[in-house]
């Protein structure tokens, strides 16, 4: 059985932002000595940043990655065949890149750009989560998807609450309080910021999931 996935990699670009790369691949349940990737499980791949391929493999390379954000895609994607938890916390970071969107709020308690938010908590064998609209006239269908997807990533990466506590203490954003973290994530339609908690009793997540179309308006005003 092979499985096609597309999704968007952000490449922190060094000066507060990301290069997002958008990807194709085509993975195998099996590694494959003739067709994969350094006889890995992607038998094809591509990768394009702004529109342009900057990647593409069909069982040898059409297309060889030669700037950083692209091979630094590859490495990832290569490592997330394998295991999609890890992919998700390669792309993770302490830094926020949009932390003007929290000072253009106004008196509102949200940013003008939030979608919504996911509030989910770990019950000690699975996760349970509900969704809070903000401005959900800012709906998207790629946004929805996007956030979704993001959402049953980070189950495969946080599959329990020790999981958490050891993000937390390594490497999340420090917060004053041992028990909280965050984390940020750049992809092609939202941007998102994690609030991790790990007390028992108390909500474990919350995703806030910001519309990057709504950041650009609001700063272009």
């Amino acid at each position: 059985m092979t499985l096609w996935r597309e999704g968007s990699i952000g490449i922190p670009d060094g000066k507060g932002g990301h290069i997002i790369c958008h990807y194709w691949i085509k993975v195998y349940d099996k590694p494959s000595a003739n067709f994969g990737i350094n006889g890995g499980r992607i038998s094809k791949l591509m990768i394009k940043i702004n529109g342009k391929v900057t990647a593409h493999y069909e069982r040898g390379w059409d297309v060889q990655p030669t700037d950083e954000a692209t091979e630094l895609a590859v490495q990832i994607l290569l490592l997330g065949a394998n295991d999609e938890g890890a992919l998700l916390k390669r792309q993770l970071t302490m830094a926020c890149s949009f932390k003007e969107v929290w000072e253009e709020n106004g008196e509102e308690r949200y940013p003008k750009s939030e979608l919504c938010y996911i509030r989910a908590y770990y019950d000690g064998s699975q996760w349970w989560s509900s969704v809070f609209p903000v401005h959900w006239e800012l709906k998207t269908s790629e946004l929805t998807k996007e956030a979704d997807d993001l959402y049953e990533s980070f189950k495969k990466a946080f599959p329990d609450l020790e999981a958490v506590r050891d993000y937390v203490e390594h490497d999340a954003e420090k917060t004053g309080d041992p028990t909280e973290g965050n984390a940020y994530l750049e992809l092609e339609h939202g941007r998102y910021w994690l609030r991790l908690i790990t007390r028992k009793g108390d909500y474990n997540l919350y995703l806030h999931v910001l519309s990057k179309a709504a950041i650009q308006e609001v700063s272009a005003k």
